[in-house]
């Protein structure tokens, strides 16, 4: 059986950075298949 013990202050950020990470590619991946599709579009520039 796994011992609970507190986690260490490294281990804390480790974990806080992971979830950001994640947060963030969550959020980045819609925005990241729509500007992947715009090139393919074709663009009016003045």
């Amino acid at each position: 059986m796994i011992e609970f013990r507190p986690k260490t202050p490294a281990e804390l950020k480790r974990d806080t950075d992971n979830a950001l990470r994640a947060a963030v590619l969550e959020k980045a991946a819609p925005v990241g298949k729509k500007t992947a599709r715009v090139p393919e579009e074709p663009v009016d520039t003045p």
